[in-house]
């Protein structure tokens, strides 16, 4: 989009240097045509006549690239408000997904603050049973102990 913009302005810019070339020409063309009136011979008068066509086609090859140019512009201005339509559509696409994913993203904080609740109440729960079985023990009975791999010898004969 940008270097579309940048096209458009040097075909502005291009524009406005070839329609002062056009005032120039024209300018020329006037004093030329005003010489007619001066000359005294008729081949003078034949040189300012195929002088004053020449800057005729001159003014018209200026007129033709004064048009091309105009013509590349609104080719370039239908192209940037393209791109610039493509652009909102993209945006506003992005901007749809992003809000879809912040959703999931409040979804999944959600069930992640749940399950780290309940994963708390389990912890909090073994941490009593585990307590109580210690009260219940006999004081001086040897209390398990932790096996490798964090596996009780009843988890891991069940495992088994």
């Amino acid at each position: 989009m940008d270097a579309g913009k940048t096209r458009l302005d040097a075909a502005k810019k291009d524009q406005r240097t070839r329609e002062k070339d056009l005032e120039v020409v024209q300018a020329k063309r006037s004093k030329t045509e005003g010489r007619l009136y001066e000359v005294k011979t008729n081949k003078e008068y034949s040189a300012v006549l195929a002088e004053i066509e020449e800057i005729k086609q001159e003014k018209g090859r200026v007129e033709e690239e004064i048009l091309v140019l105009m013509e590349s512009q609104e080719r370039l201005t239908a192209d940037i408000k393209d791109a610039e339509a493509r652009f909102k559509t993209r945006e506003t696409q992005g901007k749809q997904e992003e809000a879809a994913l912040q959703e999931k993203l409040r979804a999944v904080e959600a069930d992640l603050a749940l399950v780290r609740t309940e994963r708390a109440e389990l912890a909090r729960a073994a941490a009593r049973r585990r307590a109580r079985r210690l009260r219940q023990a006999p004081q001086g009975a040897r209390r398990p102990r932790p096996r490798p791999g964090g596996r009780s010898r009843t988890s891991a004969a069940a495992a088994a």
